[in-house]
This record gives structure tokens, C-alpha cells and sequence, in this order.
């Protein structure tokens, strides 16, 4: 007995359901985590026309740039072309003891690279034959420190230390990149990692603001980002546990108990209300005056403004094999039918007056940019109404316009990963 009960808890440790799994039914794969870095070095377009580099010889978006292979059982990652950017991206490593030591070595090969690229750089000069005026309009000039990585299928294309300075280009070659990680958790320890996220901003290092970015430039600010889940949880945590307490009946024969508002379920709910809540912060669209000291939300794009970037669609995480009948009805009963929705969007917004399904799913953005890049793709920027739809009634949210971006996911009736975002393109 005392064994079945060590392996009940083994599963509830790895959020499998607490049910009997017929022989037919194997167990998830492992929680896995993955890394990607926006390198701080890269191509800048005008300096390789100045070098008269042949425009058919340059990389292109998202295509690898070095040899480097993120395929199983070789270097654990790859490097390839993010907007003028080198981004390097890892495989996942399994959160077990073996996968640590694989991120282990896949990090002395990582820390190679950049090594190399901040020896090359350290050994090149400006290159004083070329001079490019930045910014637009400004007498500022400077003069680019480009060299060649020597090896890959772009061995030959100049590239270069990126940021800005007083002289346009950086001159210092220190490497640095913004970080990202992709993680692949049950549903139901959402709740967990959000607590684990928000504990532990208080013990980063001479941190400013909570949420604030660990790297990039400090006007940029990135908090709001994460009180859009917090906001969230706490909602969803308080009406669940309210419901389970007061045992309400959703019919005649089922209440509310934790055995159908599951751990699965409250994450779903984390996740879903963190979308809606992110139209209804406030946000500092103004960008400073020259010289003026203050942070603004400069970003225009939906992505940017998520606190958790879902990249599974919503409605494949409503479904079978991850959501039971009962957790459905639970939901679709207390928040999810038109009936009862706005009990939903309540968690999103307190005030009646400013929630309602017609609310757009992200904020506007500066000067609209967000709402106009999202009608790039669709008639109309995504309600709260659609999305809650969408997910309830399994129906893809699919590209609706013919446009002009060469990008995977983004052709007229491409399914969208993410309600609102299409594809991989938001960055």
C-alpha cells in the first residue's frame, strides 16, 4: 500500500492526472527548457552595400548564418539571422539531472563562439574607408568595426558589433545577448511558475524595478509584461478557491470541488486571463524628449506585451488528452458560455464600465502600431470575445488577408500559433 502511494505521488509530482492509465496510454515526455540569445552582434544592411558586398551573397531572415546544428546529438544549438541580429538557439534539455549536464557542454560551445566572434572583433579596426551618417538627419557619423566569422555558409559576409553610441557604431566588442526561454511544463504547474517567476525578482542583481528586462536599453521597459500575469493569478486563484469553499453546483449533480477546478485548469485559466489583462494595463506609449530620463513601452507588436507567450493554440490546450469533460464543464459553466462570460472578464478588469467582449485583445500600442500590424493579417484586430470563442469551439484563428510577408505562418489561411500573433514573427 505504501507503495502505490510513493508512485501516486511521483505522478502527482509530474502533474499526471490521478487516474488509472490503461496499458495503451503511454506517459508526457519530460518537462524540457530551451534558451534563445539576441547576440548583440550582427549585419548592419548599409555597411555591406558601402563594401559593394553582392546583395544576392546576403542572409536572409531567420536563415542559419554558421555551421553550428541544434540536431540531436550535435552542438545542442544553431545560429541564425534575426532581423540584423545573430540569434543563437538551443535544443530543449530535459529538466532531469542529464539534461544539465548536456546544457552543461552545450554552453563551453556556446561560450567558444562568442569568445571567437569578441577575438575577431578585438583584432579588427574601424574601417575608415567606409563612413555612415546615423542617426537619419544627423551629423553624427562613425565607421564600422566589421570582420568575418571565416567559416559557415556566410563565411565571407562582413558583420559587426551592434548598439548604439555617441559615434553610431559601438566601438567596445564585449558580447552580450537578451535571453528567452521556451519551457514545456504541465499545465498545471502554471500556478507554480508564476509564484517562482515573481519570487524571484527581488534577488536579481542591482535590479531597479520588479520586472524589469535583465538587458537592453533601460528605456525600454519590459515590467509591465509580467503584472499582467501576476494580476492574473491572483484573480483566477481567488475565484477558484471561493467556488471550491462555498462548493458551488454547476447543475444538479456536480459541484465545484478541486477534483474538476483542477491545478490543469487553474493554469489554463492563469494563462487565458494573462492574455485579456494585458489590454487593460496602462502603459506610457510617449517616447522621451532628447535628454528627458524616463522609460516608455516602445514595443509594436502583440508579443511583446504577453507575460507568458503561449505557443501552443489555445484551443488544442482546451482539449483531449489535457483538459477532461469535466474540467470543460467547470469552465464553460462558470466563465466560458455567453451567458456567464462576463464572470470571465471580470478577472481581467474590476470596473464593468471598461470590459466587454468587443475589447481588444493587446493594447493599441504606440501610435496604434500594434492594432495596425494585427489588421495586416486579419479584417480586424482579435476581441476578447473571439479569442474565449475560438478556444471553446476548437476553431483555428487563420490568416484572413493576402499580405506580403515571406514568412512561415503568415499566408492567407495559415493557422495563427497564438491568438493574434502570426507565426514566429513578433521578436
Amino acid at each position: 500500500m505504501s507503495e502505490r502511494r510513493r508512485f501516486e505521488r511521483e505522478l502527482e509530482d509530474l502533474g499526471v492526472r490521478e487516474h488509472f492509465l490503461p496499458p495503451w496510454i503511454t506517459f508526457p515526455p519530460p518537462p524540457t527548457i530551451g534558451f534563445e540569445f539576441d547576440l548583440n552582434y550582427g549585419i548592419d544592411r548599409q555597411v555591406l552595400a558601402a563594401l559593394a558586398v553582392d546583395r544576392a551573397t546576403w542572409p536572409r531572415e531567420h536563415v542559419v548564418v554558421t555551421d553550428h546544428d541544434d540536431a540531436p546529438g550535435k552542438d545542442g544549438f544553431k545560429v541564425k539571422l534575426d532581423g540584423p541580429r545573430y540569434e543563437m538557439a538551443t535544443e530543449p534539455f530535459e529538466i532531469w539531472k542529464s539534461g544539465k549536464a548536456r546544457w552543461g557542454t552545450v554552453l563551453k560551445d556556446m561560450r567558444a563562439f562568442t569568445t571567437k566572434m569578441n577575438t575577431k572583433c578585438g583584432n579588427a579596426k574601424a574601417d575608415k574607408s567606409v563612413t555612415i551618417t546615423l542617426p537619419s538627419g544627423s551629423a553624427k557619423v562613425g565607421h564600422p568595426r566589421h570582420f568575418t566569422l571565416g567559416e559557415g555558409p556566410f563565411a565571407s559576409i562582413p558583420i559587426l558589433p551592434l548598439g548604439e553610441t555617441k559615434t553610431a557604431f559601438r566601438e567596445s566588442c564585449g558580447v552580450a545577448g537578451v535571453p528567452q526561454a521556451t519551457i514545456t511544463i504541465p499545465m498545471a504547474r502554471v500556478d507554480d511558475l508564476v509564484s517562482e517567476v515573481k519570487n524571484s525578482e527581488p534577488q536579481r542583481p542591482n535590479d531597479r524595478r520588479p520586472g524589469q528586462s535583465l538587458s537592453g536599453y533601460w528605456r525600454h521597459r519590459q515590467g509591465l509584461r509580467s503584472q499582467a500575469l501576476y494580476d492574473a493569478q491572483s484573480a483566477v486563484n481567488k475565484s477558484r478557491n471561493e467556488h471550491i469553499r462555498r462548493k458551488t453546483r454547476i447543475d444538479a449533480t456536480t459541484m465545484v470541488t478541486d477534483r474538476n477546478f483542477t491545478k490543469t485548469l487553474q493554469g489554463f485559466m492563469i494563462l487565458l486571463v494573462s492574455y485579456l489583462r494585458t489590454s487593460q494595463l496602462k502603459y506610457d506609449f510617449v517616447p522621451p524628449k532628447p535628454n528627458q530620463i524616463k522609460s516608455w513601452d516602445y514595443e509594436g507588436f502583440a508579443k511583446a506585451y504577453l507575460p507568458i507567450n503561449v505557443k501552443t493554440p489555445f484551443r488544442l490546450l482546451f482539449k483531449d488528452p489535457i483538459m477532461s469533460d469535466a474540467e470543460r464543464k467547470v469552465f464553460l459553466e462558470l466563465y466560458g458560455n455567453p451567458a456567464v462570460r462576463d464572470n470571465l472578464f471580470a478577472l481581467a478588469e474590476n470596473d464593468s464600465a471598461k470590459r466587454s467582449g468587443t475589447n481588444m485583445l493587446f493594447p493599441e500600442g504606440p501610435n496604434g502600431r500594434v492594432r495596425s500590424h494585427q489588421e495586416v493579417f486579419f479584417n480586424h484586430a482579435p476581441t476578447w470575445d473571439e479569442f474565449v470563442d475560438k478556444t471553446i469551439k476548437d476553431d483555428p484563428l487563420k490568416v484572413e488577408k493576402v499580405n506580403t510577408i515571406k514568412k512561415k505562418k503568415h499566408a492567407l489561411g495559415d493557422e495563427v500559433n497564438r491568438p493574434g500573433i502570426p507565426g514566429d514573427s513578433i521578436s
